[in-house]
């Protein structure tokens, strides 16, 4: 039997990512593991609990959905009058904090030019901040493009297999 282990924030990041692609491409049983994982790493993630409601009821598990709404309602009202601490913005007010496009355009094409990394999140940060600036300015099919290039990237960077099987990774890719 395989087990995976989650060790760091990386590790977390990673079967997140990994997780909702799953659930994206409508695999749900795998989706479910990787997300009750999750869920026992870190039991108070409300958007985990959301997913696994919407999986259930997906797979036709109506009282495993009702289990998790009520889990998902518990934690809401556990955040009732607490402030949050990144409350939700526009796409506009991102744009606005997210920097000069002309300084992340270059570190951007820094990061894709290099064969490694050590500081995984800060480029992370980098490729989200220009993708959003992309975003507000409606120059989607450039933020597609980036987006994806980091994927591809990160995949290299980190030594982690692409979890698309080859044929599906490249019918996406004929299909763009």
């Amino acid at each position: 039997m395989h087990r995976t282990y989650i060790l760091n924030k990386n590790d977390y990041d990673r079967h997140i990512l990994h997780a909702v692609d799953l659930f994206n491409r409508k695999k749900y049983d795998s989706a479910l593991k990787h997300f009750n994982k999750l869920a026992g790493v870190n039991p108070n993630n409300l958007k985990i609990h959301e997913l696994l409601v919407y999986i259930h009821l997906e797979m036709g598990h109506l009282p495993e959905a009702k289990a998790e709404l009520a889990v998902y309602k518990q934690l809401l009202k556990e955040l009732e009058g607490v402030e949050l601490e990144n409350p939700q913005k526009t796409i506009e007010e991102m744009a606005a904090s997210a920097g000069s496009e002309t300084e992340l355009t270059a570190k951007c094409d820094s990061i894709m030019a290099r064969d490694s990394s050590k500081d995984i999140d800060g480029d992370t940060s980098s490729i989200l901040n220009l993708t959003i600036l992309y975003i507000s300015q409606g120059r989607f099919e450039e933020a597609d493009e980036l987006v994806s290039g980091y994927r591809q990237k990160f995949l290299e960077m980190t030594g982690i297999s692409d979890p698309l099987p080859p044929e599906e990774a490249a019918s996406r890719v004929q299909a763009e």
